[in-house]
């Protein structure tokens, strides 16, 4: 689908919102949507917003469950608002947010002292769930929200409270052949208690989204999904539909998901996630069911998003698959994948043109690019991938495409600045100085922000670690490593720059390169 009129916007994961309650909200979305508002900019990329998995290092492409929201997302002062939760709670919580450092996310606080899957302690969405039981009109609304979700969210309340039971440590392959296997009755043994708690979460993460979906949708700015293209093993996507998987008889990975080496990591990516049986080893029925499943997620995903970034596009054409039990990636090799029927069927049973952003990077071939055409498919170009020597390199402003998304860089790459004064060699250095034609230095970035806004590109989107010019210390993931990433957080003062300064240099950018 061609993107539509000339527009500008921010990548900015929810997560990464300043919060009083320790990590960005969706209460805290509502305020952000204000300040994109007031700076004229009309489109918002989000990445994931599914559960992510502490033994994955919380990583919002490893999700547990990916029709379902993260409860660490759901606000509690929102709670407060619809009267499930008391006010002396919520400011209880926040109290104890008072010690988490700024600008980093603490994760194993908060799946401690919000969540608590894991434990018996009384934390305040447990307070909640609790007090909305005594609520009739909000039980009336839940039902609703049960009946019209229930294809997906009976398993996921089985799975998350069979995960309690055993442990969130604890891998589903590892459990016991019953529940591993959802053998008959497997479920009538799990708590009942436990089950509705768990739909409550999803309940509330829902009606706190459709509000911000409601809000953007009237100040006209657009909300782009992440669409991680595979689930985690650990998650009840797998669990429940072992079938759709490439997996042994004991239900442990065959093969797992994979890139060799490229420009993000030299060695590859081991990403680990299990591989659908899909293309050339797969089969008819098999494909049907596949199919179906990501016709009911995406119809599930359009439900929070206008338009959807399809994480690893060319994995659809052919996916990258290396056994699980290697040490890095350099030993994947590509399997074909279902290619262009999988987007036909697509299209034709949601009854739309799919508002989808393909995610074209990396070692991209002749035939993921045909395909890219033959849909008209929007892509991606990333200014830091450029060869700043070579005046005809297509990431350069001058040469990109109308239908495709312009981006300094992406969550997976270094920031603009650390980019500019850690990795490239003084060569680089020189001549991107002399393109931006800022031989001083001085105020290089908004330059480049400014350079990219004048191109034809239709959409840009900037992160926001790059629009304040921040450096090595504000990078959200580094591909191949499974430690501490995910977790950079703007503070309060960041988001004061940019009202204050930055939001008013970009403003004044995007009203003369008529974009918004």
């Amino acid at each position: 689908m061609q993107l539509p009129k000339r527009q500008s916007g921010i990548l900015l994961p929810l997560f990464s919102l300043p919060s009083k309650e320790g990590i960005g909200t969706l209460r805290d979305g509502l305020l952000f949507l204000d300040i994109l508002k007031k700076t004229k900019q009309t489109l918002w990329q989000i990445l994931p917003v599914h559960p992510t998995n502490p033994t994955k290092d919380y990583s919002p492409f490893q999700s547990s469950a990916l029709f379902a929201g993260n409860p660490m997302l759901i606000s509690l002062e929102s709670l407060v608002g619809v009267g499930d939760l008391e006010e002396i709670y919520y400011q209880d919580f926040v109290r104890k947010c008072q010690h988490l450092a700024q600008g980093k996310i603490d994760y194993d606080f908060l799946w401690e002292a919000k969540l608590g899957f894991d434990n018996t302690k009384n934390t305040p969405l447990k307070i909640a769930f609790r007090k909305f039981l005594t609520n009739s009109e909000r039980i009336s609304l839940f039902k609703q929200f049960e009946h019209k979700n229930k294809f997906w969210l009976e398993a996921y309340a089985q799975f998350f409270a069979l995960k309690k039971n055993y442990g969130f440590a604890k891998v589903w392959s590892d459990w016991k052949q019953e529940d591993k296997l959802r053998q008959e009755k497997f479920s009538e043994k799990i708590n009942k208690a436990d089950l509705y708690f768990f739909k409550y979460l999803q309940f509330v993460f829902d009606e706190q989204f459709k509000a911000l979906r409601q809000k953007a949708k009237a100040n006209k700015i657009k909300l782009i999904g992440d669409l991680a293209i595979y689930p985690g093993f650990d998650s009840v996507d797998v669990w429940a539909n072992q079938e759709l998987f490439q997996l042994l008889e004991n239900g442990e990975m065959e093969w797992c998901a994979a890139v060799p080496p490229d420009y993000f990591s030299p060695t590859g990516q081991k990403w680990g996630n299990p591989l659908y049986k899909w293309g050339e080893v797969g089969n008819v029925e098999i494909h049907k069911k596949i199919f179906l499943w990501w016709e009911q997620r995406i119809k599930r995903e359009y439900e929070y998003f206008d338009w959807l970034k399809f994480d690893h596009f060319r994995g659809v054409i052919a996916y990258g698959r290396l056994n699980p039990h290697e040490k890095d990636a350099i030993n994947t090799h590509w399997i074909y994948g279902p290619g262009k029927q999988f987007f036909t069927y697509l299209e034709d049973k949601l009854n739309k043109t799919l508002c989808l952003i393909a995610e074209d990077l990396g070692l991209i071939t002749d035939n993921v690019r045909q395909l890219k055409e033959e849909l008209n498919m929007p892509g991606m170009k990333i200014f830091l991938f450029a060869d700043f020597t070579n005046p005809h390199d297509k990431y350069l402003p001058a040469n990109v495409e109308e239908n495709c998304v312009f981006y300094t860089g992406t969550h997976d790459n270094e920031t603009l600045r650390q980019k500019v004064e850690e990795v490239i060699d003084e060569n680089q250095k020189n001549a991107l100085f002399n393109f931006l034609n800022n031989s001083s230095q001085k105020d290089w970035h908004l330059k480049t922000i400014e350079l990219i806004s004048e191109s034809s590109a239709k959409w840009i989107i900037f992160p926001m670690q790059d629009l304040l010019n921040l450096g090595r210390q504000a990078r959200q993931n580094i591909p191949g490593s499974e430690k501490n990433n995910w977790r950079w957080q703007l503070t309060a003062n960041d988001l004061e720059t940019y009202q204050k300064k930055v939001g008013i240099n970009l403003k004044k950018i995007t009203e003369k390169t008529k974009r918004g």
